[in-house]
């Protein structure tokens, strides 16, 4: 009865075995397919443009908005980062990052430091 238990065990370890292996082996085959077309898609995307055109048609959004903040200053000698606000329909800190970008250029001047205070004036 011992042997016949034992090679009962051997075969079901077996078997187990082999499974495994056999398993083991269609996973890998699948992780390969998965990374190849991983692989294929980002060969794409790069010969489309991809990330360059992408960032491309951020900056020219960014510029659009920037020259819009510009034609504010047509009908007012001063705005304030709530002008933008309502304009452009974004945030409070993406006008701010859009205001201070315009500083940065030379294009307009912040007076004031913090808050409520602070307007910007085109430069000439």
């Amino acid at each position: 009865m011992e042997t016949g238990a034992l090679a009962i065990s051997t075969i079901i370890f077996l078997s187990v075995c082999l499974f495994l292996l056999v398993n083991n082996k269609r996973l890998r085959d699948e992780l390969r397919r998965v990374e190849k077309e991983k692989q294929e898609e980002e060969e794409s995307f790069e010969r489309s443009g991809g990330l360059e055109e992408y960032h491309a048609e951020r900056q020219r959004v960014k510029d659009e908005r920037k020259d819009s903040i510009l034609v504010l200053f047509e009908g007012k000698k001063k705005i304030k980062n709530a002008d933008v606000v309502n304009v452009l329909d974004v945030s409070s800190a993406t006008a701010t990052r859009y205001l201070d970008e315009l500083e940065e250029e030379g294009r307009i001047q912040q007076n004031g430091t913090t808050g409520r205070s602070v307007v910007y004036v085109a430069v000439k």
